[in-house]
């Protein structure tokens, strides 16, 4: 799936999972988080958070790793409204939201033009007593520029 990943090749990616489901050959969430990220970096969110669904279906336990995959597949798709159900989902999964979560969700909703929850979420990154790191700072920077709020 790594390699999947590193050619971009989204449609091996997903037969390989499939395959693996078919073959009762159990994936497990750093399988999904691979395959979701090679969907991310091919520009086909729509079928990372379908692999994201099929997870679920297969009663893949949840992970704040393959959360955070899907949540950057929204931020390459523009899909702030798809990342704030995700966000949803996780804190009803009483997930705990790392400092990547936290950007890959920023950087999503900033966007999708959706700034003030992004500036929201990072004041609950600092409120969680995360440290803010670069990627974080580049999120804060996209949401206020979405804003128009330059100081």
């Amino acid at each position: 799936l790594s390699a999947c990943e590193e050619r971009q090749l989204w449609d091996w990616a997903l037969e390989l999972v499939n395959d693996m489901q078919m073959r009762s050959c159990e994936p497990n969430p750093e399988s999904y988080t691979a395959a979701i990220s090679t969907c991310e970096e091919s520009k086909r969110w729509e079928f990372g958070l379908a692999l994201l669904r099929s997870g679920q279906e297969v009663r893949l336990p949840p992970a704040v790793t393959v959360y955070s995959a899907a949540l950057s597949a929204c931020e390459k798709g523009f899909q702030a409204e798809s990342a704030l159900g995700l966000l949803s989902e996780m804190r009803g999964l009483w997930l705990q939201l790392d400092v990547v979560a936290y950007n890959a969700a920023t950087s999503a909703l900033a966007r999708g033009q959706s700034w003030r929850p992004s500036l929201a979420l990072l004041a609950a990154l600092r409120a969680a007593g995360l440290a803010p790191t670069l990627a974080t700072r580049s999120a804060e920077a996209s949401a206020c520029e979405a804003g128009g709020h330059w100081r």
